[in-house]
């Protein structure tokens, strides 16, 4: 008998470790983002200065900058992103309205988004980050103190890719019968990736 619940606490160990597995491979993709190990279909990695428009073209664009978070930074990145252009060098219909953050930028993100007015000024002025809609969202496993990433949270959904191979399942292992011992196993399979990087935005700071 497991009188202090000591077995049954097991299964549900190995739960929270496979998702963590799967938080830290899923934030990977941004905490890679400006490495040169970890590249796209272009070659390149997901937040670059020199993204070809497209084979044929020689011309480059830039979705990679070095701005710390602040109002000023989340209002030129949005107008910048509203820029990028297709292979064809068409314009894109973009909407960044979500901003990325560590633990860290917490504070000043929601300062950013949701004061009435416009933060760091003595005089009123209408906070147009708030009234046009930007988000942010916190994600406990982005590793760097002050990397932020503004999106497009529709382009992303096309674009950041995740694919479950083999869903995530548990079942007790059959040695447990041979030597009285409960033995738990799981499995799961997956990938993930990003197919296009028009999408994202990001500063590592």
């Amino acid at each position: 008998m497991d009188q202090y619940n000591v077995i049954n606490r097991r299964p549900a160990g190995l739960a929270l470790a496979a998702m963590r597995k799967r938080e830290k491979d899923a934030a990977s993709v941004f905490n890679n983002a400006f490495s040169a190990s970890y590249t796209g279909g272009d070659g390149i990695r997901l937040c670059n200065a020199s993204h070809p428009y497209s084979p044929l073209n020689a011309a480059v664009q830039s979705n990679a900058g070095s701005t710390a978070l602040s109002y000023t930074a989340v209002e030129a990145t949005r107008r910048t992103m509203r820029e990028f252009k297709d292979d064809r060098g068409e314009l894109i219909p973009m909407s960044p309205t979500l901003i990325l953050v560590p633990p860290e930028l917490e504070e000043t993100a929601s300062s950013i988004v949701n004061t009435m007015n416009k933060v760091d000024i003595t005089d009123y002025h209408d906070n147009f980050v708030k009234r046009v809609g930007i988000q942010y969202l916190v994600w406990d496993y982005l590793t760097d103190a002050e990397s932020w990433f503004m999106i497009d949270p529709g382009l992303g959904k096309m674009f950041l890719n995740w694919f479950d191979r083999v869903p995530l399942e548990f079942k007790e292992d059959p040695t447990s019968d041979f030597s009285l011992e409960a033995r738990y196993r799981g499995y799961q399979r997956y990938s993930y990736g990003w197919s296009d990087w028009r999408w994202i935005y990001g500063h590592a700071v």
